[in-house]
């Protein structure tokens, strides 16, 4: 059963991966440097906001939705709450759609689609708790013929643009939904996500705020990089974010599998078995990472150009420094992986607001001194020292298991 989830889970992300790699790359070839780095920031803010959505909604219901007990989390307001995060990433895309000059329109089209990629991300993840990753797949195959299949069409009558690459993607998202709803025989409840928000608010809001932290520092990196580097430096961060597109994808699905997993450890009172799963975790990411490094080495520079057009170049230049970042992340993940199955988010909370600051610190220096790349190499050094505080963390935590409830603390907030 374990197997099948794995399988079916590792599908679904290769999907995933495809249809944003897919955007990416039709962006690329239809937009010059300036145009495919306002791209770049808009889909950060998505990026971002898809972060939000599954820190706030997805891993609480990984942790505390089960095939089980399908009550620990209702579905409709889970799908409200979901509304309610795209509503306020409509918000900020209008306000960036203000600064972005001739590329106002990016910004208006990605805002627009928000409320609906964020529902169709909910429902993946719903489907993931409830142990039906194969459900997952058939929703993202969704997705991605839709999105295949609209800009076909748009390519046929002449019209290819960023703006229609945008909106196909998200067109993509909305048969997905739709598909959703039909399977579950219910709706999104805007009314019902007060309530599903106070039920979890012990480990969203933690969550949230953790992922607050972490992706002020990633996201820092293409700010910051734009202020001392301008515009197109966000797109050779976006270029060589798209070239480890399939590995960040695979970094980002491991939650649907893992953390259900670790909860059921740590639920058992499983210390060694969980400490295992979390530098399992840890060693196949970082491996996947070095594996994935090798094969760009040998990669025919012609594919990439290909694929990316004039974004490769610049792109290519970024990515071991990306890999570096990636595989210092992946080192850490294990142990962060822990940490919230166990339900120690005070715990985490508390570790990386304290560590932030100096990481940003790091990110700032860099890229004053060196543009991009300083800034990814400054993210990199700062996240290795927090992986030490991660995973001295997790193992002193799991001491408790079996013996005291104290980490467990935020179920009775």
């Amino acid at each position: 059963m374990r197997l099948r989830r794995v399988f079916w889970s590792s599908v679904d992300q290769g999907i995933s991966s495809v249809s944003n790699l897919l955007l990416s790359i039709l962006a690329a070839r239809v937009a010059g440097p300036d145009a495919f780095g306002a791209f770049a920031i808009a889909f950060t803010i998505y990026q971002f906001g898809l972060g939000s959505s599954r820190a706030f909604i997805g891993e609480p219901t990984l942790i505390r939705a089960s095939a089980e007990n399908e009550d620990a989390t209702p579905l409709r307001g889970m799908l409200g709450s979901s509304i309610l995060l795209g509503a306020i990433g409509l918000l900020v895309n209008l306000v960036a759609a203000l600064f972005a000059g001739p590329y106002w329109q990016i910004f208006v089209v990605m805002g627009a689609a928000f409320p609906i990629l964020m529902v169709a991300d909910g429902a993946r993840y719903w489907e993931f708790a409830r142990g039906r990753a194969n459900v997952a797949v058939i929703l993202d195959s969704t997705w991605l013929a839709g999105q295949l299949a609209l800009y076909g069409l748009v390519v046929l009558a002449g019209g290819s643009s960023v703006i229609a690459v945008v909106v196909t993607w998200a067109l993509g998202a909305l048969a997905a939904a739709i598909v959703f709803f039909v399977l579950r025989r219910t709706y999104p409840s805007v009314l019902q996500a007060q309530s599903w928000v106070r039920a979890h608010q012990g480990l969203s809001f933690r969550f949230f705020g953790e992922y607050l932290a972490v992706s002020g520092v990633q996201q820092s990196v293409v700010y910051v990089s734009v202020i001392f580097a301008g515009l197109a430096a966000a797109g050779a961060i976006r270029g060589g974010q798209v070239i480890l597109g399939p590995l960040s994808m695979l970094t980002m699905g491991v939650a649907v599998v893992a953390l259900p997993a670790l909860s059921r450890r740590a639920k058992k009172s499983h210390r060694g078995p969980l400490l295992k799963t979390s530098v399992l975790i840890s060693l196949m990411l970082l491996l996947s990472t070095l594996l994935y490094g090798a094969i760009l080495t040998v990669l025919p520079p012609s594919w990439g150009e290909f694929l990316l057009g004039d974004t490769w170049s610049a792109g290519i230049a970024l990515v071991p420094l990306l890999l570096l970042q990636l595989a210092v992340s992946n080192i850490s993940y294990g142990a962060t992986a822990g940490l919230r199955a166990m339900e120690a988010a005070k715990l985490s909370l508390r570790l990386r607001i304290g560590t932030v600051p100096f990481v940003l610190g790091l990110v700032i220096l860099g890229a004053y001194l060196q543009g991009a790349s300083g800034a990814i190499l400054g993210a990199a050094v700062g996240g290795a020292i927090q992986a030490v505080f991660w995973w001295v963390a997790v193992v002193v935590t799991s001491r408790n298991i079996g013996k005291t409830d104290d980490n467990r603390e935020d179920r009775r907030e």
